[in-house]
């Protein structure tokens, strides 16, 4: 009986839906027609983005009754990042299915984390096989003759960036509509 409610109501809606053209779709602006001189479109979004990546490698372990021991995926620094912006476009119709557009996001928050992973359960801090938590050693494992700059922070626990309040990058354009309905 469910799964014929379900039917039912996916056909009514479907029955009330109205059809769209292509021209709907595109968002194109025009101008210079007759009954329609200038188009002007203002419209805001809000863009939300999160990466996450993991740095791991292969490690050996050794293993009883195993030649060579176990091979095993050593995860050694997570990352994460989420951006916040509101982005206002403007587009004008300057011609017969053209218009210029811009867009100009404002950066809301940009957080950006590092922290250590885990290498066969146990915390990869201080394995001593990485250079990041020995201040005096740079990435190519020279020393640097006293504290090194750190590429990035990392810590035992999320520690983060916040990088937030400031304008994007601008984006713009033109569009051109082949086809005419």
């Amino acid at each position: 009986m469910r799964r014929l409610h379900g039917v039912l109501t996916a056909i009514a809606l479907t029955g009330l839906a109205t059809p769209v053209g292509a021209a709907d779709l595109t968002r194109l602006k025009t101008g210079g027609e007759l009954g329609n001189p200038f188009e002007l479109d203002l419209s805001v979004r809000w863009d939300r983005t999160q990466e996450r990546a993991t740095i791991s490698h292969e490690s050996g372990t050794p293993a009883a009754g195993v030649p060579g021991g176990l091979v095993g995926e050593a995860e050694r620094l997570d990352y994460q990042r989420t951006t916040n912006a509101v982005v206002p476009r403007i587009a004008v119709g300057v011609w017969h299915d053209l218009e210029i557009h811009a867009e100009m996001p404002y950066v809301l928050g940009d957080e950006t984390s590092w922290w250590y992973g885990t290498v066969y359960g146990n915390p990869s801090a201080g394995t001593g096989s990485w250079n990041i938590e020995t201040p005096g050693i740079d990435v190519n494992g020279a020393s640097c003759g006293g504290a090194c700059a750190q590429l990035f922070p990392v810590g035992s626990d999320k520690q983060y960036v916040y990088k937030g309040g400031r304008p994007g990058d601008l984006v713009a354009g033109i569009a051109w509509g082949i086809y005419d309905d």
